[in-house]
């Protein structure tokens, strides 16, 4: 595992008061798990309160970082697609260059030349439009974004675009029951503005959204999940974390249900917790009816995955965890204390099957929870 000491090089590049983003309880040094009301905070009688991934409201710990969403301005009538302040013809905007997207092949793992806008062959043109997406429908299409994007919109697509920004989130759906569902994130690079000034939790979601060829790095943490989520073919890593906060690569805390994660390289390093950790926590409980297939899991962390539950709570069920690869890329025993830190083996609907070393002396052979 990566310390702060063995990082030391790096802090000229930045202070660790300038990239401290507000942390998720359950990747506080001193834990895996946390309390989620250790910090809770009160925003009708507290001026420093912001809310985490899950909705919960917490002391703000980002001093000096904030966020770029600007949702205090309505969006003219239904636009098909933002980009000036003027409204624009009723198309979809685009580079005027027509490319042929060829998806990564089941026997390779996403990588960056195979994710983000830049295999797509098109050329980004600045966008100008709002931080905050209200109109429904709204298609954003081959565009660099210099400023953290928030989704407050039914069936907004993203697509072959970057998005570089500082704050708490690159790009944040809002809205647990679902009223912002059909978002879609297609061939987009999502990362920092600099090493100076970074996003901490690149991608945030509640409900009903999907990331298809996402390259995602050079952020502090990577994927906070959401309902009815689907993540395919993407790269999440490259991360830059000189925080007490653990990272990963992709994450959910409890009480998150039908989700997909299939065919992505998902790696976290410097004082990260895992690849990828799907705690069930209280008050949200466990997780439910997830499909983890064909994956490769990469960290310096503890474990590579956490995927089960502790003591007094309640287990995740309908987990399908098949054909996934554990690197020894960062840790010779795919993380510090070992591959797996914990999986409900008994749960209801649970299947473990196919998971391989995928590099290493143990190349090839099973990799058992």
């Amino acid at each position: 595992m990566k310390t702060i000491s063995s990082l030391l090089p790096y802090l000229t590049l930045v202070s660790l008061a300038a990239c401290s983003a507000t942390t998720d309880m359950s990747e506080l040094t001193g834990g895996e798990s946390g309390d989620p009301s250790a910090d809770s905070c009160d925003p009708g009688v507290e001026s420093d309160c912001t809310q985490d991934a899950r909705g919960r409201w917490r002391r703000r710990q980002d001093a000096g970082v904030t966020t770029t969403a600007d949702s205090g301005v309505s969006a003219p009538p239904p636009v098909v697609v933002v980009d000036s302040g003027a409204a624009p013809p009723p198309a979809v905007a685009d580079s005027g260059t027509t490319t042929t997207t060829t998806p990564p092949s089941s026997t390779e793992f996403p990588t960056p030349d195979t994710t983000g806008y830049k295999h797509t062959g098109v050329t980004l043109t600045t966008y100008t439009g709002p931080s905050n997406i209200t109109v429904a429908g709204t298609v954003i299409d081959s565009k660099q974004i210099n400023n953290c994007i928030t989704i407050s919109a039914p069936n907004v697509t993203i697509k072959r675009s970057k998005i570089a920004c500082s704050g708490s989130y690159g790009l944040q759906q809002t809205d647990y029951n679902g009223a912002n569902s059909g978002l879609l994130v297609e061939d987009t690079e999502i990362t920092s503005t600099s090493n100076t000034a970074l996003v901490d939790r690149a991608v945030a979601l509640t409900n009903g959204a999907t990331l298809r060829r996402a390259y995602i790095h050079g952020t502090q943490r990577g994927i906070a999940l959401g309902d009815n989520t689907t993540i395919v073919d993407s790269y999440a890593g490259d991360n830059f974390n000189l925080t007490d906060a653990h990272c990963t690569a992709i994450a959910t805390w409890g009480g998150t249900k039908h989700v997909i994660v299939r065919n992505n390289t998902l790696k976290a390093k410097y004082n990260a917790s895992s690849a990828m950790s799907f705690y069930p926590e209280n008050p949200w409980g466990g997780n439910d009816d997830f499909v983890i297939d064909h994956n490769l899991l990469a960290t310096d962390g503890g474990y590579t995955v956490y995927l089960g539950n502790g003591s007094g709570e309640q287990p995740n069920t309908n987990f399908k965890f098949t054909n996934n690869h554990f690197s020894t890329e960062y840790e010779a025993n795919g993380g510090l204390y070992g591959p797996v830190a914990s999986w409900s083996a008994g749960a209801t609907g649970n299947v473990w099957s196919g998971n391989v070393w995928h590099d290493g002396a143990m190349k090839g052979l099973p990799v058992n929870p």
